[in-house]
């Protein structure tokens, strides 16, 4: 079918929004740690902002911070029409998703395992495969603990 993949904004509460992808689902990680290290670049006269990537990318700022996220998702294809989602409901994804806790600064891989009652699929249990905060997931420590399991010979 695809590649199917969701972000998962989570606010304050249960206020959360999912960041839809149709063939980048396998790509979220990478994705997600490319828009925590962007930069951007004041123009001048903007303020004395030190342009600094965490301060550029807007960490402390849930919506600037979701928007920067789904910029670097949907790019290469921001005049699209197709491949792409905003929602409060969850598509279905091929790999696990990635939760963004805007108010603890946490990034949590997560697997949805299926609940069946009385034989029948009647959701997903949402289950915490790994936890890191903003500053390690930036840092790229998740590419650390995946090389270690391969080399476990566990499957990430």
């Amino acid at each position: 079918m695809g590649e199917r993949g969701n972000i998962v904004f989570q606010f304050e509460g249960t206020r959360r929004i999912f960041f839809y992808t149709h063939w980048r689902g396998h790509l979220l990680h990478e994705i997600l740690r490319e828009a925590m290290n962007w930069k951007e670049s004041y123009p001048e006269g903007f303020g004395n902002l030190t342009g600094t990537t965490r301060e550029s990318c807007r960490w402390h700022d849930p919506s600037y911070f979701a928007r920067v996220v789904f910029n670097r998702l949907t790019r290469g294809d921001e005049d699209g029409v197709l491949s792409f989602g905003i929602s409060v409901d969850r598509t279905l994804p091929d790999h696990d998703e990635l939760h963004v806790d805007t108010i603890r600064k946490t990034v949590r891989q997560v697997r949805l395992d299926p609940i069946e009652e009385e034989g029948r699929w009647s959701g997903v249990a949402e289950v915490t495969v790994q936890e890191w905060t903003y500053q390690q997931f930036a840092d790229g420590v998740f590419l650390v603990e995946n090389a270690e399991a391969e080399d476990l010979g566990v499957e990430s």
